[in-house]
């Protein structure tokens, strides 16, 4: 059974997965830790509103703790688990992060080699009801530790074990499945700045609460996401990746790839609108 856990790092994501954690039965909340050596005062504030015991840095964080729980931005990935596994972490690592399965596989490789077990995780649904889907057969041989650490895990968090899919089965689905939501996203972002760039920004929006009446509602609830935009860039690079590694079509996701790396400037802005992302896509100013 695992008795301390260690958080890498607590952003908006990380501090539900970390609460889920702290909520959970089988874990005394002071056996979960953090690093905080160089991360930002947004970040610090997380993880001391949720009680968190920050340790300084991950090199002593693995000498505290059985498993590691990493949640970062996609590009940074297989570089945290360098860290990690060059301390030859002997416990279990749970990758939580938006990558595909060959990203995964990669990040999967350096743990093991480092001494450690890898578990594929992802997670789907906002930082309030967090759903985190642990693959079954893991790589590593800690196929039979998804269920056990599905059982760590309290409120806001629900686990979910993927019997079937093989040991990247977490990341394939989020890959699939943020294909979607946040592909999507940003397609109705690039129409949208093209009706305005074209002149019929308003014929379109009158068009669509005649026929797509979900879609003006969906536009103007979406714009929030514009925040989140630099690193949902790497995540559409990710699931390109995937899409290609299965013989489809990758061009959807490098667009959507362009049209979030455009949206950058808007990292924590704390009051984004619709008109503000299409001037910044179109303009290059929110």
């Amino acid at each position: 059974m695992t008795t301390a856990v260690g958080v890498l790092h607590p952003g908006e994501m990380g501090a539900a997965l970390a609460s889920g954690l702290l909520s959970g039965a089988p874990v005394d909340g002071a056996d979960v830790v953090w690093a905080g050596e160089g991360r930002s005062p947004a970040t610090r504030a997380r993880a001391e509103e949720i009680g968190l015991v920050d340790v300084g840095t991950p090199e002593v964080l693995v000498t505290r703790v059985d498993l590691v729980v990493s949640i970062c931005p996609p590009e940074a990935a297989v570089a945290t688990a360098r860290r990690v596994a060059a301390t030859r972490f002997g416990g279990t690592y749970l990758d939580a992060n938006a990558i595909s399965p060959a990203t995964a596989a990669e990040v999967a490789e350096v743990v093991t080699a480092g001494g450690g077990a890898y578990l594929d995780g992802a997670v789907i649904g906002g930082p309030a009801a967090p759903r985190l889907h642990l693959a079954a057969d893991a790589a590593g041989g800690s196929g039979g530790r998804a269920g056990t650490i599905a059982e760590l895990f309290g409120a806001p968090v629900e686990a979910v074990v993927l019997d079937e899919g093989g040991p990247f089965a977490a990341s394939a689905l989020k890959m699939v499945y943020a294909g979607w939501t946040k592909g999507t996203t940003a397609l109705l972002f690039a129409l949208a700045a093209a009706a305005e760039r074209l002149g019929v920004g308003e014929a379109l929006r009158a068009e669509w609460e005649l026929s797509q009446p979900a879609l003006p509602a969906r536009l103007d609830t979406s714009a929030g996401a514009g925040r989140k935009a630099w690193r949902w860039g790497r995540e559409m690079d990710e699931i390109a990746h995937t899409l290609a590694a299965a013989g489809l079509p990758d061009g959807f996701h490098a667009g959507a790839a362009d049209v979030y790396d455009r949206l950058a400037a808007l990292k924590d802005a704390s009051d984004v609108t619709v008109e503000g992302v299409l001037a910044l896509l179109l303009d290059g100013e929110a």
